[in-house]
């Protein structure tokens, strides 16, 4: 099911069609690409949640412009642990996905490289919701460093790298 960040499904065009919820089988060993067509006039942010009977591993695939980036897919846990790099001009975004019914509001406790901690901003999701934000921006004592971060709260999420020159990386949790 693909979903808009405030959690209501996204229609988008995927495999050929214009859908909000893809179903497909998958034989055991197999593969299933689901691709995007044609990108839409203005930027659309949102999430998919993959759901199966039985056990799944995959990858997302981030494009920004002509530079991409791979991820595994994750299952939501009680906390999520991202490294973030904010060094020589890069840049880091965390993305969060909610799977839940309800909202809620995550504490993101920053820790620099050296473990000293930086802040415990909050960020508020919607049920089935996302949200996403710069490292940097979410706390302004992240900007120029690196370290780690911890959400606490059931959602899964991802950390980019974006390098001045447009390159991109993904940085999984850890």
């Amino acid at each position: 099911t693909f979903r808009t960040a405030a959690g209501a499904p996204l229609r988008l065009s995927v495999n050929g069609g214009v859908t909000s919820t893809l179903t497909a089988t998958i034989a055991p060993n197999a593969t299933l690409e689901i691709s995007p067509g044609d990108p839409p006039e203005s930027a659309v942010t949102g999430w998919a949640e993959v759901r199966g009977a039985g056990a799944l591993s995959g990858y997302a695939v981030y494009r920004y412009g002509s530079a991409e980036t791979a991820a595994p897919l994750q299952t939501a846990g009680a906390a999520l642990t991202l490294p973030f790099d904010n060094t020589g001009g890069n840049e880091t975004t965390v993305g969060l996905a909610n799977s839940g019914a309800d909202e809620g509001s995550l504490t993101v406790t920053i820790w620099d490289d050296a473990g000293t901690q930086l802040g415990a901003p909050v960020v508020l999701i919607g049920a089935s919701g996302h949200v996403d934000f710069s490292v940097g921006a979410l706390l302004p004592a992240a900007a120029g460093k690196r370290g780690t971060l911890r959400v606490q709260g059931a959602v899964t999420g991802i950390a980019l790298r974006v390098h001045p020159s447009g390159t991109l990386a993904a940085l999984p949790p850890l």
